[in-house]
């Protein structure tokens, strides 16, 4: 089970590769001639929105990819997001790239991510200045060396307007203060009183897509004494429990982290008769909970939506009461189940659409937890409904 495990891990991460590649949300292209032209596209990381623009007439029509120098550009209608082709030179490499417009006034700014990350000031001749932080560097003492570069040539930039080029020691290296701190030069340097546009009107978002799923269902046990002739136990219980799954759809629509936890009960009863004519009964009952974490494949279109999942299982055993019984006397012995145990499980099933982004949630997962003294697998079958 712990080969298939990280097999099966893989095989979720390949089908989402393939299969995950599209987060169609509602914007507009704009064609060279300054025409705008509704539809769908594609919301993906900023690496790739810099590179292609993938849109589609109707939510269902075939896509079109376009290039940067093919639109002047694109912007989604929800999420904040415009992006203008320009040509912009890194590293003395000029490049046709998409770059996200994040404030229009006396100096825009823009946001590119390529091999790094850089912020783009406009002058008023149209003349484009990155600004961008080389990653912090480790030196022998294990400390983290800081590129503040980027200040002195802010303050370079804006030395046009003392008090704000003053002020660029302390600005930090994302998009929320660059953009402070361009709507406080346009505040400043704008002689008609015209406010500022800002089209990333909500840089603290994070694109990261949480839901929760409550359900209920029965588990089938099946426990294991290691090393003894006592047959296997098994027993059903009813479990209820809840789960949390994490995703980003700008990334692998369909892949999730998911998290869960329940309980349920587990019992058993087991006997045998040696060859020497002794009697053996072991019996034993407890409150088992589940705490699970993987990932989870789940397929993003239509109402019925096949998933597929893996990860790591920890079992844990409380109140528990047990006895073990010679020619039916009460013998002492040493408890064979664990407090905690750490696991393998895998699942299937499928969400059902019921609303937007509600769904019924069917699943059949299998756990093994394996010890030195017992051994315990389970069935879980679960409903649910996920918000």
């Amino acid at each position: 089970m712990k080969k298939i495990i990280p097999g099966f891990l893989s095989l979720i991460l390949s089908i989402s590769s393939v299969l995950s590649q599209s987060n169609f949300k509602e914007g507009y292209i704009i064609t060279l001639e300054q025409d705008t032209i509704s539809g769908w596209i594609d919301f993906r990381t900023d690496q790739t929105n810099a590179r292609i623009c993938r849109f589609r007439p109707t939510k269902d029509a075939a896509e079109k990819v376009y290039r940067p120098a093919e639109i002047a550009g694109y912007r989604f209608v929800q999420e904040g997001k415009y992006y203008v082709s320009r040509i912009i030179d890194i590293e003395n490499k000029p490049d046709t790239v998409f770059l996200e417009f994040l404030i229009q006034g006396m100096r825009n700014l823009y946001y590119l991510f390529s091999d790094n990350e850089y912020f783009i000031f406009e002058k008023e001749d149209g003349t484009l200045l990155p600004v961008t932080k080389r990653p912090d560097q480790i030196l022998e003492n294990y400390k983290a060396k800081e590129d503040n570069r980027y200040k002195g040539v802010m303050s370079y930039l804006f030395q046009d307007c003392l008090p704000l080029s003053r002020q660029t020691a302390r600005i930090r290296f994302d998009k929320g203060s660059m953009i402070m701190f361009a709507k406080k030069y346009h505040d400043r340097m704008c002689d008609t009183g015209e406010e500022c546009i800002i089209f990333e009107n909500d840089y603290k978002r994070s694109f990261i897509k949480f839901d929760y799923t409550f359900f209920t269902g029965v588990e089938l046990n099946s426990a294991k004494l290691v090393n003894t002739d006592f047959p296997v136990m098994l027993s059903i219980s009813p479990v209820v429990g809840a789960g949390l799954g994490i995703s980003s759809p700008r990334l692998m629509k369909s892949l999730y982290f998911k998290m869960d936890a329940s309980i349920g009960g587990i019992s058993g009863v087991s006997n045998y008769i040696d060859d020497y004519l002794k009697y053996f009964r072991y019996e034993f009952s407890a409150i088992k909970y589940n705490l699970g974490a993987g990932l989870e494949y789940i397929y993003d279109k239509g109402k019925f939506r096949p998933a597929a999942g893996a990860g790591i299982s920890f079992q844990g055993i409380t109140n528990l009461k047990d006895t073990l019984k010679i020619n039916y006397e009460v013998n002492d012995y040493t408890t064979p189940f664990y407090n905690l145990t750490t696991g393998v499980k895998t699942g299937l099933g499928f969400d059902y659409q019921v609303k937007n982004d509600q769904f019924i949630v069917v699943r059949i997962e299998f756990a093994a937890h394996k010890r030195k003294l017992s051994e315990i697998t389970s069935f879980q079958l679960k409903l649910g409904y996920k918000l």
